[in-house]
């Protein structure tokens, strides 16, 4: 992968909150974040289970006000504390290809490769183990990580947290607690209150910049499975506008 995944540096979880926070405020009201979080402020010194245990209770309140038209609307925009500059490298490289299939698989091809040396290194891919098993199931999913085209919209799924635990976990909860990379509740998935889905559409709006990023363009999506709704794969979908399937689709 190169210049992509591998090579970011990810915003803290202070940054994630602070965004969480001004999202809240803008779009509820400029006072509702301080009532969501009354004795329960979520912070980055906090443990992964703490983190969890905040958040929670924090999702709760949010979910009581809010329909899922606002949490999708809240949290995508969080983004995992993601900017535009963070996916410039992914623009440059679409601009190489200019349709959406072609700079697509050639991702899919490099983050392939990155995985087939650590499997031929015996490296790791962020902590993860990269077996024969594990290589064999991420080449599996054509719309892993980034994701692919299909007609007016783009799917993607990401890889699991820990996939080789993943692979071999026969505990519902235990498949889909490997399955999420969310540090403020993954936790929470083998607790009695796992946090909402509603804290999935931040992992959505990572998503939406990278391609809002690549196409130069606004756009929407949804959240299709999660762990944290009960299902083994978190997936994501983004839906193109026809302006830009006419600009950028191509491929015959």
């Amino acid at each position: 992968m190169g210049d992509s995944l591998s090579s970011q540096n990810w915003p803290s979880n202070e940054r994630i909150i602070r965004k969480m926070q001004e999202h809240i405020n803008e779009n509820l009201g400029e006072n509702i974040w301080d009532e969501l979080t009354a004795n329960n402020v979520p912070t980055s010194s906090m443990s992964d289970a703490e983190l969890s245990r905040s958040t929670e209770l924090l999702i709760s309140r949010f979910d009581r006000i809010a329909d899922n038209n606002m949490a999708n609307k809240v949290f995508s925009q969080v983004r995992h504390g993601l900017e535009r500059a963070d996916f410039i490298w992914a623009r440059e490289k679409f601009l190489h290809y200019g349709d959406i299939d072609t700079f697509a698989q050639a991702l899919r091809d490099e983050q392939m490769k990155e995985l087939h040396d650590h499997l031929h290194n015996q490296t790791e891919f962020y902590g993860q183990p990269i077996t024969t098993e594990v290589y064999d199931f991420v080449n599996s999913i054509d719309d892993l990580f980034y994701g692919k085209r299909y007609g007016d919209k783009i799917l993607a799924t990401a890889i699991p947290f820990r996939t080789l635990d993943y692979l071999h976990a026969k505990d519902t909860k235990k498949k889909q607690y490997y399955m999420c990379h969310c540090q403020f509740a993954r936790e929470s998935i083998l607790s009695d209150l796992p946090v909402s889905k509603t804290m999935c559409y931040c992992s959505l709006g990572h998503n939406l910049m990278f391609w809002e990023t690549v196409l130069d363009a606004a756009l929407k999506g949804d959240v299709v499975s999660s762990a944290l709704d009960g299902n083994f794969h978190c997936k994501f979908v983004i839906y193109l506008p026809d302006d830009v399937t006419r600009k950028y689709v191509h491929t015959k």
